[in-house]
C-alpha cells in the first residue's frame, strides 16, 4: 500500500472525471437526450464516455513517468 503513486491517481481521478463532466455537460447544454434520438445513437454516445478512462491512463502514465 506504501507505493501507491497518490499523484499518478489524484491526477488521474481529475483529468478523467473533468473531461468526462465536459463532455456531458456539452451534450447536456446543447439539448442532447438519449431518449429523444435512436437507440443506437445513445449507446455510441456512452461509448465514447466510457473510453476517457482508458484514453487518461496512457495520458497520465506517460506524464508521470
Amino acid at each position: 500500500m506504501n507505493n501507491l503513486n497518490k499523484k499518478g491517481i489524484t491526477s488521474f481521478l481529475l483529468i478523467t472525471f473533468g473531461i468526462t463532466y465536459l463532455i456531458e455537460g456539452i451534450l447536456i447544454l446543447s439539448g442532447f437526450r438519449v431518449t429523444l434520438v435512436p437507440a443506437v445513437v445513445g449507446q455510441y454516445t456512452v461509448l465514447i464516455a466510457m473510453w476517457v478512462p482508458a484514453l487518461e491512463t496512457f495520458i497520465t502514465n506517460e506524464k508521470i513517468s
